[in-house]
């Protein structure tokens, strides 16, 4: 029998984003949350990571409580989504990126 982390870590392989739903509601999997940084860890000697952002219903199920999709990416891939008005986050991601630093191309942006 394969272990959760095995099996969580399997799931995730495929390259598409996952719901947490899945591995409660559909595995049964108790604690996914400290399988998923065990992965992150052994993973990110390697180069890549497991990523996550809030899922709010888009796997189609209804939550009562907050879940992430979860997916494993390389860690140079990644760019946190920017919110308009977020003069925090678009600070951060004007070192990034030089058409973030005025709001007016940021709308056009998004």
């Amino acid at each position: 029998m394969m272990s959760q982390q095995k099996t969580i870590k399997t799931i995730l392989n495929d390259g598409k984003k996952h719901c947490s739903a899945e591995f409660t509601e559909v595995m049964r999997i108790i604690d996914y949350r400290a399988r998923i940084s065990s992965i992150r860890r052994e993973l990110e000697k390697t180069g890549n990571t497991v990523r996550s952002e809030p899922c709010r219903g888009r796997c189609g199920r209804k939550h009562t409580a907050p879940l992430n999709w979860y997916w494993i990416d390389t860690v140079g891939d990644y760019t946190a989504p920017s919110k308009p008005g977020n003069a925090r986050v678009n600070k951060w991601l004007a070192q990034f990126s030089p058409e973030l630093k005025e709001p007016e191309k940021q709308q056009k942006l998004l």
